[in-house]
């Protein structure tokens, strides 16, 4: 696989159901998980340099689909809805946690879970985390507004996490480039690994 130009970046489609039409069945998938205003539009705009490549919304629990996202037609990046809170009611709310399930279970994405980096974690937060262990869902877990926090703030969030989940956290910040280049050679490494386990030779059957 060739080096990604995030750059290159197109919206392709908002979906409110499954099964997801469409889309190219081969192409590496990562989706942005996180509570309502965590930040997981503006990280994508961030990270692809483009300020209006995904909706912002200043109202949580605004976003009520799933959005996807082609990035130099190598992968796609999909924005999930905000989970935590919503303005739109319990039942809304309880069918995007619908939608999330089926969509993670059925296409099975590397899951980018954001938290804010301000406060600790939240129930859902870890919730979210329990659930993707359980259904052994690869994961990065990206601590957002990372610029808010010094650097004794920073070891003591990694530590929060890292007693509960012994997961790698990624700080990031949308107003400076701290993570971001981080996370693009995490995004190409798994893209690669990908690549090479569907190139490798399968065992002959006996």
């Amino acid at each position: 696989m060739k080096k990604i130009n995030f750059k290159n970046s197109r919206f392709v489609n908002t979906f409110v159901s499954l099964p997801l039409k469409g889309i190219h069945p081969t192409l590496p998938r990562f989706c942005f998980v996180g509570r309502s205003n965590v930040g997981k539009s503006s990280l994508i705009n961030h990270l692809c340099d483009q300020q209006r490549l995904a909706k912002v919304s200043g109202v949580p629990g605004k976003t009520q689909a799933i959005n996807l996202f082609a990035v130099d037609e190598q992968i796609y990046l999909f924005d999930l809805p905000g989970y935590g809170f919503s303005e739109t009611g319990k039942n809304l709310q309880n069918s995007w946690g619908k939608l999330m399930e089926g969509f993670l279970l059925e296409y099975r994405p590397h899951v980018l879970l954001l938290t804010d980096s301000r406060h600790p974690l939240f129930a859902s937060d870890e919730q979210m985390m329990d659930w993707l262990h359980l259904h052994d869902m690869p994961y990065t877990l990206i601590a957002t507004k990372a610029d808010k926090l010094n650097t004794s703030s920073k070891h003591k969030k990694t530590v929060e996490i890292q007693k509960k989940f012994a997961a790698p956290t990624l700080f990031y910040s949308v107003h400076s480039v701290e993570g971001k280049h981080s996370l693009l050679q995490n995004i190409q490494k798994i893209c690669q690994e990908q690549s090479a386990l569907k190139e490798s030779p399968q065992p002959a059957l006996a």
